[in-house]
């Protein structure tokens, strides 16, 4: 069972993006068909990715640790 992984830059509308994908993935399936030449064509099942999410939140704490550290006095 392949999985297709997705991001957004907008999780507020995830479940519609799901929901559109889902909707899609009969038409993404068979124009893969076309492309690729094999005898059958697994179904497509997507997965949210929320690398790109846990990424920006990691970059915010590590601005967060450098402004305290920035702030603290050295001895």
């Amino acid at each position: 069972m392949p999985r297709c992984f997705y991001a957004t830059l907008n999780s507020d509308h995830l479940e519609e993006i799901e929901r559109g994908l889902k909707r899609a993935s009969g038409f993404l399936r068979r124009e893969l068909g076309r492309r690729i030449h094999i005898h059958t064509l697994p179904e497509l099942h997507f997965v949210y990715d929320n690398s790109i999410e846990h990424g920006a939140s990691m970059s915010l704490l590590i601005d967060q640790a450098n402004a305290l550290s920035d702030q603290t006095p050295e001895d």
